[in-house]
């Protein structure tokens, strides 16, 4: 591939970047729309023909790491693992 076609290819993977970003905030109007009916019926579940909508509160039960590590680092340490990824990346210059 040559530098134009890499040019090229990153323009396109902008354009549609930034179409995506866009629908990301039309879906984000539209759930928002949703949302704003579900509470002014005071509702937290609704059922369609189609769909059940359901907006409600998740509880999640996370670990800090940040505090078991300033606490107990021999702790934090064996039970550390490394994890690789690729990033794929790309900047103007």
């Amino acid at each position: 591939m040559t530098n134009r076609m890499y040019d090229n290819r990153i323009r396109k993977i902008m354009e549609l970047e930034a179409l995506i970003n866009g629908l990301k905030d039309q879906v984000a109007e539209v759930r928002e729309e949703i949302i704003a009916s579900m509470d002014m019926s005071g509702v937290d579940e609704v059922r369609t023909d189609n769909f059940v909508i359901r907006n409600k509160v998740v509880v999640r039960n996370d670990l800090d790491k940040k505090a078991l590590k300033a606490d107990h680092e021999d702790i934090y340490n064996a039970y550390l693992r490394e994890n690789a990824y690729v990033r794929f990346t790309h900047n103007a210059v």
